[in-house]
């Protein structure tokens, strides 16, 4: 029997029902597949830039380069859980050799302890080789 209204659609693996546009991506699960509840993750584009001016002070060229992905990832910790350390690599939503910067442990009233990971993938070096 066909659904009565195709705009309406269960999502089976977050168990959420969806009104309108099905192109919404919602919460983190699905994106980790390593059994982290994961609160919050961001990854951006980043780079170096510097501009080239003619005579009169105006840009003519800008240089980009340097260019990389900073990514950061908030999960729940376990009793057990323990920092990474800084110059690790990592993989965050789905991006390899993220270079550790930061991890830091946190505490709040009336909420669970949480690592958050700040961590860096440089496009022109190849973490976790000897190159």
């Amino acid at each position: 029997m066909p659904d009565e209204n195709p705009s309406q659609t269960q999502n089976t693996q977050t168990d959420v029902t969806f009104v309108g546009n099905q192109e919404v991506v919602w919460g983190t699960n699905g994106v980790y597949s390593t059994g982290l509840i994961v609160d919050s993750a961001s990854v951006k584009n980043a780079s170096d830039q510097t501009t080239i001016a003619d005579n009169n002070g105006n840009v003519k060229t800008v240089v980009i380069f340097n260019k990389r992905k900073e990514c950061t990832v908030t999960f729940l910790a376990k009793s057990d859980s323990v920092l990474p350390a800084v110059g690790s690599l990592i993989t965050i939503a789905g991006v390899v050799n993220c270079i550790v910067g930061d991890a830091t442990e946190n505490w709040s009233k009336g909420a669970a302890k949480s690592i958050t990971i700040n961590a860096t993938y440089y496009e022109t070096l190849n973490a976790g080789s000897n190159e």
